[in-house]
């Protein structure tokens, strides 16, 4: 379990059995760490609404690995999570500045798409929920035998 802290923008190991925590380092350069997200390569990506960019962040030593700006100022909250089956980001735009806007966010160019305003007054939060493996086999079986229906007629 990672997070990030406002004193000294640091990333830190949380132990959720406990809620002690360790400094992983300080971020230099990062202003206002907010939302992180780790993609299926397990790179852990994190939002700077301070300085407007999309940061790659190494969880050994939270130095930052790579930088792109982003296309649209955030306000100072953003929720972020990889879609598991498409494995598109998406970002929740929340807090004060903010556009109430849900996005998908493209990690190589930092472009920000709009896919509605949300309104809900500040959405900061964004997780998606992993399907069972036991779902994904019986939505694969309907498949299967949806296709096998349509090439017997």
């Amino acid at each position: 379990l990672y997070a990030v802290g406002f004193s000294g923008n640091a990333l830190y190991t949380v132990d959720p059995t406990n809620g002690t925590y360790v400094n992983k380092g300080s971020m230099p350069g990062v202003v206002d760490a907010s939302g992180l997200a780790f993609d299926d390569a397990g790179v852990l990506y994190m939002i700077d609404t301070g300085t407007e960019k999309l940061h790659t962040i190494d969880t050994t030593n939270g130095a930052v690995l790579t930088s792109v700006s982003l296309s649209v100022s955030l306000g100072e909250m953003v929720g972020m999570d990889f879609d598991p089956v498409t494995k598109q980001l998406f970002v929740a735009d929340g807090g004060s500045g903010s556009t109430d806007t849900l996005y998908t966010l493209d990690t190589s160019s930092g472009t920000l798409t709009s896919i509605g305003t949300t309104r809900a007054g500040g959405m900061s939060g964004l997780e998606f929920v992993v399907p069972e493996p036991g779902t994904l086999v019986m939505a694969g079986v309907g498949l299967a035998g949806i296709m096998f229906r349509r090439r017997r007629r």
